[in-house]
């Protein structure tokens, strides 16, 4: 009996101290709060894979992070990543840094849109000798008229001022730059230089004069090829069409009275121009060595047509041949 009651007082001893200790253990537990898991950031790499962790910072040659907070930093290098999503889902993509070869090429190439006024002076090496031509013929046929119906006689003519063989211009052109190629549109003035011729008698103290002169207006559309574009020295191929407007005055002044013809004419244009360029900043040099077709034909007052006095030939005056341009332009924006 005994024995009994001592084996049940150590059963009892048993469970109470189980008991204890597993209430105590469940009052542990629910006391202890519940640990949270801080979200991942995401990092994207240029191999396909993602990286997950906690961001601690991102510098220009690498990026720290952790895989978790109680775990050591690690790095990836910046240029092996492509992107970092944050918890949040927002992305930051990540660039590499650009190579002085690169920066290089950038400044070389051509800046994608751009505008720019151009001005400048063109000298033209055209052919007008048929306006000096009819001047002097002009000239000897009123001498010859002269001495068949004056008495005394004695009338001569002579030319005092021949064809020039150059006609400056000066010329305005807006232009649009698009990556290699631009857009213009040129107007321009050309004056016709005169030509003069005299008819005079030593009878007489009277003299005739006889005058051409005139000038052109050229408007052409160009389009510029950029064939090479360097960072301050640059190469333009240019070709374009427009309308070239003449207008040519015939005048006869024998000192008490003048009379005078204006003939005007319409006609269409050629030019090539290749341009050599140099940049200043906001500014451009540009010298160009024009090549026009541009001949005026057909010039009328509207009842004839200025021609030779046998009316056989047309005068004409004209741009065509090669020039010499030197331009000023200025980068607008």
């Amino acid at each position: 009996m005994r024995v009994r009651i001592v084996f049940l007082l150590i059963v009892f001893s048993v469970n109470a101290v189980y008991s204890a200790k597993a209430a105590k253990a469940g009052a542990a537990a629910i006391a202890k709060p519940e640990e949270k898991t801080e979200p991942l950031a995401e990092i994207g790499l240029s191999t396909g894979q993602v990286v997950k962790g906690i961001i601690v910072r991102v510098g220009e040659k690498e990026i720290v992070y952790k895989d978790d907070p109680k775990s050591p930093e690690k790095s990836l290098p910046a240029d092996a990543a492509i992107f970092i999503r944050s918890p949040a889902g927002e992305y930051r993509f990540i660039f590499p840094p650009e190579t002085a070869e690169q920066a290089a090429t950038a400044k070389n190439e051509p800046q994608n849109s751009e505008f720019i006024i151009i001005a400048g002076i063109t000298g033209h090496f055209a052919d007008n000798s048929a306006t000096g031509d009819f001047t002097n013929e002009y000239a000897n046929a009123l001498a010859v008229q002269y001495n068949q119906q004056l008495n005394p006689k004695g009338f001569t003519a002579r030319e005092t001022r021949e064809a020039a063989a150059v006609q400056w211009q000066f010329h305005a052109e807006p232009r649009l730059v698009y990556s290699q190629l631009m857009l213009g549109f040129s107007l321009g003035y050309a004056a016709l230089p005169k030509t003069a011729a005299l008819v005079s008698s030593s009878f007489y103290t009277g003299q005739l004069t006889l005058n051409v002169d005139g000038f052109f207006i050229p408007a052409v559309a160009m389009v510029y090829y950029r064939w090479v574009t360097g960072p301050d020295w640059g190469i333009n191929l240019g070709a374009g069409a427009g309308v070239l407007y003449s207008s040519v005055q015939f005048t006869q002044n024998n000192g008490a009275a003048s009379d005078y013809q204006i003939f005007t004419s319409y006609n269409p244009m050629l030019v090539f121009k290749p341009e050599l360029t140099y940049r200043l900043g906001r500014f451009t040099l540009i010298a160009a060595l024009p090549v026009y077709w541009a001949e005026s034909r057909d010039l009328s007052d509207g009842d004839t047509t200025l021609s030779s006095v046998s009316k056989v030939n047309a005068i004409s005056a004209n741009l065509t041949g090669i020039g010499f341009s030197l331009s000023l332009g200025m980068n607008l924006f």
